[in-house]
């Protein structure tokens, strides 16, 4: 999962601290996750899925097609329709 969460980062063309600041934690924090050295939380990964329009089953087990709209939105390729 950690290597889908720096994937959807750099697709909505965010910065860590971009994204770190939309989660709610430091960009530190942001990079351990990436990195795989700290897990994400439940709250974080219900703000990816939600407010992100994040595939649940996409950023858990990597199943789902990837993409993102260009208003940076994550298309139906993760599960949405538009």
């Amino acid at each position: 999962m950690n290597e889908r969460v720096k994937l959807i980062r750099k697709q909505l063309g965010m910065t860590q601290e971009q994204l770190a600041q939309r989660l709610g934690i430091g960009k530190a924090a942001l990079s351990m996750i990436e990195t795989g050295k700290a897990g994400l939380s439940a709250r974080n990964r219900n703000i990816l899925v939600q407010e992100l329009n994040v595939n649940p089953e996409w950023l858990e087990a990597g199943k789902v097609k990837k993409g993102v709209r260009k208003e940076g939105r994550i298309t139906k390729d993760y599960g949405y329709e538009d």
